[in-house]
């Protein structure tokens, strides 16, 4: 028997499908006779998605998506960043199956509940309920899981959000593109240099279409040239915690821009570089497990970041699963903490390639020691600390950043210098008004 749940599922995947915000949709009667059910069901289901912002009703007109629905937050929404990981579709029968009162999007940009990826999450951590009393009832032995990623995410004793999976970074190279280019494959232990000298040794001789790698998540780049360099972002805890100014950070900087400098032909060519990647139009990505399954259709090598002289290191990607504060049902949090841990969704997220399961019986039985070695040896090594004290001291600092790579090389030093007062001060500025 159809009810209201039912009716409003298929009113957003409507709503998803067409997208375009004054798109018109069908008409109650239309949709009860389609669906089979009653017209009042129907009819209430349209009034409270009207109420939540995603619909807007014109009288004698009728029902039309609204401007901005996708930014709506909706309580029975379970919302994934990423739409087109392989285990979605299963994950999403399954959670919807548990838990019928929700809806599991892909389009809108927030919801009750989120897997998020984790830099996101960080950012924005003050949106997000503490999760550690509630974790700590489900799972009061927590030896079942991998804790030292956890430990990423505990901040001044809260847990903020819960890696349901993850993995450290690697670079997929394309053997049928380096071939052509006539490039060897890097060894493992590659430097930086040699990273620089294979960039423009692919870039001088890849055809127009193709680029050798894409910068596009630029923040991920400059965090792992820093610290890879021995340097740090922010030293958390120090009387002046902004370290981005000195030697070895700066030395991260100038060797990203200046592999900034040799890609610079390929700027805004390649935006989605996985998908280029998958079309072969890049001969290598810098991704994560959950990244990686889109290229196993064609003969890949996989290998670690470069170094850089500092200690080695490497970033955390993950799908964070987190609740907004405005989610108060403790009950819920438990179901769907408990619903996201078990075995089997655990093997869900490992059996689809989809990242690391936090589980560890779950990714032991999905890991392929040959295959997955890389990704084994990395692990004490990730890092995730994207957090820059907020959200507004984060957008601060990534569009100084951005800024300040686009400087020429040889103002990166003074650039940097200029960058961290400009922040010193803000974070002044920021902590005072706060404390207000």
């Amino acid at each position: 028997m159809i009810n209201s749940n039912d009716i409003q599922r298929y009113i957003l995947s409507l709503v998803e499908q067409e997208g375009k915000p004054g798109v018109k949709l069908p008409g109650a009667r239309q949709i009860a006779d389609t669906l089979g059910c009653s017209l009042l069901y129907v009819q209430g289901v349209l009034r409270t998605l009207t109420q939540c912002g995603v619909l807007e009703s014109l009288p004698r007109s009728g029902t039309y998506i609204r401007q901005d629905w996708e930014k709506r937050i909706l309580m029975n929404n379970l919302v994934v960043y990423y739409r087109d990981l392989p285990h979605f579709p299963a994950l999403k029968a399954l959670f919807e199956k548990e838990f019928p009162e929700f809806y599991c999007s892909e389009y809108f940009q927030n919801g009750n509940i989120e897997l998020k990826v984790t830099h996101r999450v960080l950012a924005n951590r003050d949106e997000y309920a503490d999760l550690k009393g509630v974790f700590d009832q489900c799972f009061p032995d927590k030896s079942i899981f991998y804790q030292e990623v956890m430990q990423n995410f505990y901040h001044n004793g809260k847990l903020i959000g819960i890696p349901v999976i993850f993995s450290p970074a690697v670079i997929c190279c394309n053997k049928e593109l380096f071939a052509a280019a006539g490039v060897e494959l890097p060894s493992p232990d590659w430097t930086f240099d040699e990273f620089y000298d294979t960039v423009c040794r692919l870039r001088k001789a890849l055809p127009e279409e193709c680029g050798a790698i894409n910068l596009k998540a630029i923040h991920n780049w400059w965090f792992y040239c820093i610290t890879a360099s021995g340097g740090e972002i922010l030293n958390r805890g120090a009387q002046d915690p902004v370290a981005f100014d000195e030697p070895p950070a700066v030395r991260g900087l100038c060797a990203l821009r200046k592999l900034k400098e040799a890609l610079i032909s390929d700027e805004g060519k390649f935006l989605n570089d996985r998908e280029c990647f998958a079309r072969k139009k890049l001969a290598m990505f810098m991704g994560y497990r959950q990244s990686v399954v889109h290229f196993r259709e064609f003969e890949s090598c996989l290998l670690p970041p470069p170094a850089m002289g500092g200690p080695r290191t490497n970033m955390m990607g993950g799908d964070l699963l987190v609740f907004r504060k405005e989610c108060t049902d403790t009950l819920l949090m438990k179901k769907v903490i408990k619903f996201m841990f078990s075995p089997k969704v655990q093997q869900l997220f490992g059996k689809t390639y989809g990242g690391i399961p936090l589980l560890k019986k779950a990714a032991q039985e999905c890991l392929d020691e040959k295959v997955d070695r890389i990704y084994l040896d990395a692990m004490p090594f990730m890092r995730s600390d994207y957090y820059y004290y907020g959200a507004e001291p984060t957008r601060f600092l990534r569009q100084g950043m951005l800024r300040l790579l686009a400087l020429s090389p040889e103002k990166i030093p003074q650039g940097a210098k200029e960058l961290a007062a400009a922040f010193r001060t803000y974070l002044e500025i920021y902590f005072f008004n706060k404390q207000r």
